[in-house]
């Protein structure tokens, strides 16, 4: 397997005063190919109520630098990788099932790790990296427990992962009014990150509702700079959490509730202090309606809360479909109905080790539009 990228870029940064050192015009010029043989070995067997599946990757790689600008950061060097992986699970009843999984993998440096000029990275942030070949290195865990019978009408699922980096790229943010630049810099030492996500279903027959409950909860190491200063050991917390009921009635009018919450915060972690937060509340409701076998009115609505250390800011939206199919007809019609409460924008806010983000997103006003369609 071989693989080849050429990079030939050039940018010209002036700068506000605050952003030293950027009044300069910054140009990426290299070469960069590897070329990977690789042998795979997988092994599977059962054992009673138990199944295994052992192997791994080994990949030897030729990687070759050829930078027009900085000849002196040319290479050519052979690299061995390899990738193990096992999976055992074991059936603990009819309806009971735990897996376990490990992978490790050695991955070679992508080609942007050799942008030493600044490249725009996204709407007003440009990043650049120092130019330097390192093996990065990812290992795996993860158990997931699987309870399913719906028989008693309920099905759950539980999963935790932790995930460990070495070798791993560092940040040095600098900032103007306007605009952010990112230096990457890789750094030997571990980073970590464990998560858990559940599931979890239940159907009340007597209701005739479906209840789901879906959670994940998250936490990871992180090390940057800002404008200069030393190495910032923080960590991120993330909770994802939805609960919704689905009902299933015979008669014409059904709906749809559910409750989300999004909690982000970082942490310091010297002090264990929190840094920044921000989280989101969103109550939503969907209600289905047929007056008429063929005809049939949804109106979905939602409000959206964001929290921030300092104010909150709410959001109501507001949406109606109708659908109308005459029967014995080849035809559909239908209207839509879009923001109609005419909300102007989202305002929302977002974390990060190095920044608070304030962003608003600005809507189309209320609009409505009718249309027909026509199977053949």
């Amino acid at each position: 397997m071989r693989s080849q990228d050429k990079v030939l870029s050039s940018m010209e940064l002036q700068s506000p005063n605050e952003v030293k050192n950027l009044n300069k015009v910054y140009t990426n010029h290299f070469t960069y190919q590897n070329e990977i043989g690789l042998l795979d070995i997988q092994e599977s067997f059962r054992w009673k109520k138990w199944r295994f599946n052992v192997g791994g990757t080994t990949q030897i790689a030729q990687v070759r630098l050829n930078n027009k600008k900085t000849i002196e950061r040319n290479f050519q060097r052979n690299q061995l990788l390899f990738q193990p992986t096992l999976a055992v699970s074991v059936q603990l009843s009819d309806h009971q099932r735990l897996m376990f999984f490990y992978y490790g993998q050695q991955s070679l440096p992508s080609s942007e790790q050799f942008n030493e000029g600044y490249i725009q990275s996204s709407y007003r942030s440009f990043s650049r990296n120092v130019s330097q070949f390192y093996v990065t290195q990812n290992n795996n865990l993860q158990l997931n427990y699987n309870n399913t019978n719906w028989t008693k009408l309920y099905a759950f699922n539980l999963g935790i992962s932790h995930n460990q980096n070495y070798f791993v790229n560092t940040s040095n943010f600098a900032f103007s009014e306007l605009l952010s630049f990112d230096e990457q810099q890789p750094i030997a030492t571990k980073l970590g990150q464990w998560s858990a996500n559940c599931q979890l279903d239940r159907l009340i027959a007597l209701l005739s509702t479906k209840i789901r409950f879906e959670g994940f909860v998250s936490q990871s190491d992180i090390l940057n700079r800002v404008n200069g200063s030393a190495l910032l050991p923080n960590y991120t917390q993330n909770f994802n959490g939805k609960i919704y009921a689905i009902s299933a009635f015979d008669f014409p009018l059904n709906f749809q509730l559910s409750t989300r919450l999004n909690f982000n915060r970082v942490m310091n972690r010297s002090d264990k202090k929190e840094i920044s937060s921000a989280k989101l509340f969103v109550p939503s409701v969907i209600l289905k309606y047929q007056p008429l076998p063929k005809l049939t009115l949804r109106l979905t609505g939602e409000q959206l809360n964001w929290y921030n250390q300092q104010n909150r800011d709410v959001t109501n939206l507001l949406d109606l479909d109708i659908i109308l199919h005459p029967e014995k007809s080849l035809w559909t019609f239908s209207m839509r109905g879009n923001n109609l409460l005419n909300t102007k924008a989202i305002y929302y806010t977002t974390v990060s080790n190095y920044a608070i983000f304030q962003r608003n997103y600005l809507l189309q006003p209320r609009w409505v539009s009718v249309s027909a369609n026509r199977s053949f």
